[in-house]
C-alpha cells in the first residue's frame, strides 16, 4: 500500500511537469474540458470466461496543439448491477495523448498509468458441497489505453465515442461508450 501512495505522488508530480510543458507551448491554444462517459465494459472472470457490465468515467482534459493530458476516474460494474456475485473495478489514472487538430472534432490516442482497485468473487471447488465463493479485494498498478473520437458541435459542448482498456496484474478490463464533453472545445 505504501508503494501505491508513492506512485500516486509521483504521478501528480509528472502531471504538474506535463501541465507546465503544455502551458509553455502556447496559452492561446490551450483548451480545458470535462468528459462524462457512459457505456459497456467487460473483464475476464477466469480463463476463457468473460463477463460484461456498465461503466461510467469522469475525466478532465487539458490540451494544447497536438498534446492532451487527461486525469480520469473509471467505475466498472461488472457481472450484473445488484447480484450477489457482482464485481467492481475502479481506476484512477493520468494519460498523455496525441491529438491531431481538426476544426470540429478531436481524435485522441492516449496511454498512461493508473491505480486500479476493486473486488470480485473467486470460486473454489469443494467435493461434498460444490463451489464456495470467496470475495477477493485487490489493488494494482495499471496501464490505461484509450481512443477517443469527439465531435464538438458547439463551442462549449460536444459528444463523442471512447474505446478503452486497462492492462494490470489483477483484473484487466475494456469498454466502449458515449461521451459528453463540456468546456473550452473550440
Amino acid at each position: 500500500m505504501y508503494l501505491l501512495k508513492y506512485l500516486f505522488l509521483m504521478l501528480l508530480f509528472c502531471l504538474l511537469l506535463l501541465l507546465g510543458q503544455v502551458e509553455e507551448e502556447n496559452n492561446s491554444c490551450r483548451k480545458i474540458w470535462f468528459t462524462y462517459n457512459l457505456g459497456i465494459s467487460g473483464t475476464e472472470i477466469e480463463k476463457d470466461d468473460w463477463t460484461s457490465g456498465l461503466y461510467y468515467c469522469l475525466g478532465l482534459n487539458v490540451s494544447s496543439r497536438n498534446n492532451n493530458i487527461k486525469i480520469k476516474y473509471t467505475h466498472n460494474m461488472l457481472g450484473g448491477l445488484y447480484t450477489e456475485f457482482s464485481q467492481r473495478v475502479y481506476d484512477f489514472g493520468i494519460l498523455y495523448g496525441l491529438k491531431p487538430n481538426f476544426k470540429n472534432g478531436n481524435v485522441i490516442i492516449s496511454g498512461g498509468i493508473s491505480l486500479v482497485s476493486g473486488y470480485y468473487y473467486k470460486h473454489n471447488y469443494v467435493d461434498s458441497i460444490g463451489y464456495i465463493y470467496e470475495k477477493k479485494s485487490f489493488n494494482s498498478v495499471g496501464i490505461p489505453l484509450e481512443l477517443q473520437f469527439d465531435w464538438n458541435t458547439f463551442k462549449k459542448v460536444g459528444i463523442g465515442i471512447s474505446i478503452f482498456g486497462n492492462l494490470n496484474f489483477e483484473k484487466l478490463f475494456y469498454g466502449a461508450g458515449l461521451n459528453v464533453n463540456i468546456g473550452s472545445l473550440k
